[in-house]
């Protein structure tokens, strides 16, 4: 990892661990207890599409299959929006470009520490969604082999 990236982690985590410090820790408890609580709610909601899908029958399975591509397919064209909305942000509407851009750190340095950023800060949401799916996937036993082995059923 290049000298401006680890700068910028380091001062991000300190600045994360002082904002810490500073809340109060039932304040924390509580978000910590509410994130939880949002990831076992999507956890419940995908399970119970999930048994709705694979309990209507040969049909469901056939379903199942359409729908779980559908799913990551949705989920991917939303990580690119994601990663176009924040790398304008990142890359164009940040106050320490100019700064960054008048000190003498070579510009692949620059662009590698936005892009660590903005692949940070667009897949966070991806992955809130996505664990709790293949969570609730592995619990309601819709393993299918036809999803990976490349074969398609008709």
């Amino acid at each position: 990892m290049n000298t401006l990236a680890r700068l910028n982690w380091r001062y991000s985590f300190r600045k994360i661990t002082r904002n810490l410090k500073d809340q109060s820790w039932l304040k924390m408890f509580f978000i910590v207890i509410f994130a939880l609580f949002v990831e076992l709610m999507l956890i419940g909601f995908f399970y119970s599409i999930l048994q709705i899908i694979m309990h209507i029958g040969e049909v469901g399975s056939i379903i199942f299959s359409h729908l779980f591509s559908f799913v990551f397919f949705g989920l991917s064209i939303l990580l690119l929006l994601s990663g176009i909305i924040s790398g304008y942000a990142t890359f164009f509407r940040s106050r320490d470009i100019e700064f960054l851009f008048s000190s003498p750190v070579p510009i692949s340095e620059i662009v590698f520490n936005k892009l660590l950023r903005n692949i940070f800060l667009s897949s966070w949401a991806f992955y809130s969604i996505i664990i709790p799916f293949l969570i609730a996937y592995t619990l309601s036993g819709c393993q299918t082999t036809t999803i990976f082995s490349g074969q398609r059923q008709l």
